[in-house]
């Protein structure tokens, strides 16, 4: 199974909706981690990049940050 995980990191998620984006991307980690079959990977976009948030083993989900825009 795979999961992939994209975290809008555009200027609107500022604040509480970037939190409760972090508080599920770091959940999705802890329930797939150790679990074999399961492969969770999580990015963060804006309009102009593409941010690698790492696996279930190595989650770097908190690191992203709510900067530029979209185009969505």
């Amino acid at each position: 199974l795979f999961l992939g995980l994209a975290i809008d990191c555009s200027g609107s998620m500022a604040g509480a909706s970037m939190e409760r984006a972090h508080a599920f991307g770091v959940l999705l980690a802890e329930a797939a981690r150790g679990h074999p079959g399961i492969d969770l990977r999580a990015f963060g976009f804006t309009d102009t990049r593409i941010f690698d948030a790492g696996d279930a083993r190595r989650s770097a989900i908190t690191s992203l940050r709510a900067t530029a825009g979209n185009n969505d």
